[in-house]
């Protein structure tokens, strides 16, 4: 009688781990399948997550062929200043620079752009300011990852610009 419980013992313990085998196969494969889907879950929902700019559509068309050319091109002292919130920028001061005076330097109104001033040569003076919300972008941005993208947001940047140039005036006197 003894070893006839032995051996039922040992079918029953059998059978739970073959049962608890089976369990983790199970389990394996649906955290598989759901590893496996979330890719195309994240496809899905790209769309939501674009990232898109807008320019006024008012805004007039300007090219270098609607430039008029000055009769004798003069030097041009150029000062440029990139501000975030009110305080300068010195790395984008100086991208935004070297791409103002490449289109100065192309569009053949000037005979040079530096960044000397001169008493006796023009001047532009172009001063830009990003002042957008930043409380209202990231309050906005909260709320679009929370959601995994499923609600959109859109933020406006806004910015300030200002330009001026100033054109030296030669006084006659009226001493010789």
């Amino acid at each position: 009688m003894a070893s006839i419980r032995v051996l039922s013992g040992y079918h029953t313990e059998y059978r739970q781990r073959k049962n608890s085998l089976l369990s983790d196969r199970q389990q394996f494969s649906k955290r598989d399948a759901f590893v496996l889907s979330m890719p195309f879950i994240f496809y899905l929902f790209t769309g939501c997550l674009a990232v898109n700019s807008y320019v006024d559509p008012t805004l007039p068309k300007a090219t270098a062929a609607t430039l008029v050319a000055r009769d004798a091109p003069a030097p041009l002292s150029l000062h440029v200043e990139f501000l975030t919130q009110g305080k300068p920028n010195v790395n984008v001061t100086r991208d935004l620079y070297n791409r103002i005076s490449e289109v100065l330097r192309s569009s053949g109104l000037f005979s040079e752009v530096r960044s000397s001033s001169a008493d006796n040569i023009d001047r532009l003076y172009v001063v830009m300011n990003n002042v957008g919300d930043r409380g209202g972008a990231a309050a906005k941005g909260v709320g679009t990852g929370l959601t995994f993208g499923l609600v959109g947001s859109m933020v406006t940047d806004g910015y300030l610009f200002t330009a001026t140039y100033n054109v030296p005036r030669k006084l006659d006197h009226g001493i010789s």
